[in-house]
């Protein structure tokens, strides 16, 4: 009987990526509390931490991308939410910026957004400058679902 030679325990990423390649989801952690601890120094703030600054505060934000919508009655405006551990925070993406990085914008499962706070009541979106893929986060396909 041959023996199988012992592999090497998995990381809290990798399982938290098998999780989510197989299921869509993890019971063990979001992917963004995972990668939280590397990402820039704590500038990146959570969804839940953007519900409380004030308006027009600079802000970078990371997480799943769970919904993309591009209206057709919204004049060339993207609507991203982006999941992460403490919630959604709400990015709005303008024509300019959205030519400039629509092939982030269109097909990365995770991004990394910097804008400004905009506040109307209760609402609070983030109005975006630039946006870049997550390197950082394991690597769970492309959830997003798209609305036209």
């Amino acid at each position: 009987m041959a023996r199988l030679a012992p592999l090497p325990p998995a990381s809290a990423a990798e399982e938290v990526s098998a999780d989510f390649t197989a299921t869509g989801l993890s019971p063990r952690a979001h992917p963004m509390a995972v990668v939280r601890p590397t990402l820039a120094s704590g500038r990146v703030r959570t969804a839940r931490e953007i519900a409380r600054l004030p308006d027009r505060a600079p802000v970078e934000v990371a997480g799943l991308v769970v919904v993309r919508q591009r209206p057709q009655t919204a004049k060339g405006i993207v609507f991203v939410s982006l999941e992460d551990e403490t919630g959604i925070a709400n990015l709005v993406v303008m024509p300019d910026v959205y030519e400039r990085c629509r092939p982030v914008v269109r097909g990365s499962p995770f991004l990394l957004a910097r804008g400004r706070v905009e506040r109307s009541g209760e609402v609070v979106n983030v109005k975006v400058e630039s946006v870049v893929p997550l390197a950082l986060a394991p690597s769970v396909g492309d959830r997003a679902r798209e609305f036209r």
